[in-house]
């Protein structure tokens, strides 16, 4: 989990004034995060799973760069998603390429976008972070 990753490695990366990059991913805002069932246990979907991690990555990428500012420690946290690639995975879903020919687009170069509407709420990052720390047993407390 990336928040036990990142706060494992905390003393190096204010040591070193680090920049922190997490990726997300155009899906990020179709999911959204069922708080009464983040693990997934009672229902699960694929694509809503992927979907909720990656506004979950966004969500922790933002909350980091907050809790940087307001605590000093120097560290520059952002997020970013790679884009689209039509493969014949993502053309075909789940056939998974058997039956469709091979689609390949990239579309331009890197551009700075709006944080999605989903990930805004400064008080669902926290409340995710908390339970993230929680579950993982890693806290930021006195960093």
């Amino acid at each position: 989990m990336r928040l036990a990753l990142t706060g494992r490695l905390m003393p190096l990366l204010r040591a070193g004034r680090a920049r922190v990059v997490t990726l997300t991913s155009v899906a990020a805002p179709v999911g959204g995060i069922d708080w009464d069932d983040l693990q997934g246990e009672r229902r699960y979907a694929p694509v809503r799973a992927y979907s909720s991690s990656k506004l979950a990555n966004l969500l922790f990428a933002l909350e980091l760069d907050r809790r940087s500012t307001a605590r000093g420690w120097h560290i520059t946290s952002m997020a970013a998603h790679p884009g689209t690639t039509l493969t014949n995975l993502y053309a075909s879903g789940p056939s998974l390429g058997r039956t469709r020919p091979a689609h390949h687009a990239v579309s331009g170069g890197p551009e700075e976008l709006t944080v999605y509407r989903s990930a805004r709420d400064d008080a669902d990052a926290a409340r995710l972070w908390e339970i993230s720390e929680t579950l993982t047993g890693v806290t930021y407390g006195g960093a």
